[in-house]
């Protein structure tokens, strides 16, 4: 964005769809060097932001930055806090992942309520996880990782059935059963879906919804210039089309996300994401489910 004599804009923008991943944006960042990067970023997922070969060398070195001092009381309680510590990253949104669950195919088993509950010996082959959503597998393993560590990692693996897209989950309630997972681990959204007449259940975990936060990082040395589109993406108005619109629940404090008393989210955790070394650990997280799923 460059600003012209007459205190007008220029501006280019590059809206990606979520499943074309952050492969371009990446290339870029891998360069080392601020020029090559735009000077808002919006997205989705863990590893771009926080690996040290991609976001993460910017934020150590100051070139990029974002906060929110006042967040929605969804996502600033006594179970939950989105507030960056260290004021480097700003959570805008998320997108939440539930249990949709195929009633058809339970026998006997109790519908989980609790991500526990989910990696015990009852759904052993039982699961479909995202695999081809990686924001959101990524954002399921690292907090399943940071809550019960290796072991949780390696129920989730046994657990594990098929890398069913969440889309081809709500498809296959509609279809013959057989060899169905129980349980698909689906984006909120996706649960929008479900018809009526369904054997398809969505289930919001009494733990908590699992977030795929949706960051903003702002280029510091031009941010005087890009503050009002900064503004725009922090605003109520934007707020609310993710949240009612997209089914994203908003941070914003203004934002009602419609949601029902006693929905909880879950996440890793500031603590957890600044104690170790995140692009690393997914790497070698993902390495280990690639035998599973794929």
């Amino acid at each position: 964005e460059q600003a012209l004599e007459k205190g007008t804009y220029t501006i280019s923008y590059d809206l990606q769809s979520a499943n074309l991943g952050v492969e371009k944006i990446a290339a870029q960042a891998k360069t080392g060097k601020k020029e090559h990067l735009p000077d808002i970023i919006l997205s989705a997922g863990f590893d771009f932001f926080f690996d040290k070969k991609l976001m993460g060398s910017f934020i150590e070195r100051g070139d990029f930055h974002c906060s929110i001092e006042t967040m929605n009381t969804d996502f600033c309680n006594d179970s939950i806090d989105l507030r960056d510590p260290q004021k480097n990253y700003a959570i805008i949104g998320v997108v939440p992942a539930v249990m949709v669950v195929n009633t058809a195919v339970l026998q006997g088993r109790k519908i989980p309520e609790t991500w526990e509950e989910v990696l015990s010996p009852a759904f052993e082959h039982s699961v479909a996880v995202p695999f081809s959503d990686l924001d959101l597998f990524n954002s399921v393993v690292l907090t399943i990782y940071s809550r019960f560590g290796e072991a949780g990692i390696e129920k989730l693996k046994k657990a594990c059935s098929s890398s069913l897209h969440p889309a081809q989950m709500v498809k296959a309630g509609t279809q013959h059963q057989t060899a169905q997972p129980a349980i698909s681990i689906s984006p909120y959204f996706f649960s929008k879906m479900i018809r009526d007449n369904s054997p398809l259940k969505a289930v919001w975990p009494r733990d908590g919804a699992i977030i795929a936060p949706i960051f903003m990082l702002v280029k510091k040395e031009t941010e005087s210039l890009t503050k009002p589109f900064a503004d725009f993406f922090l605003s109520e108005a934007t707020g609310t089309i993710f949240a009612q619109s997209g089914f994203f629940p908003s941070t914003n404090p203004s934002v009602d996300n419609r949601l029902d008393s006693g929905k909880k989210f879950l996440w890793a955790g500031w603590d957890f994401i600044y104690r170790n070394d995140i692009g690393s650990l997914l790497q070698r997280i993902r390495a280990d489910f690639s035998g599973t799923v794929l």
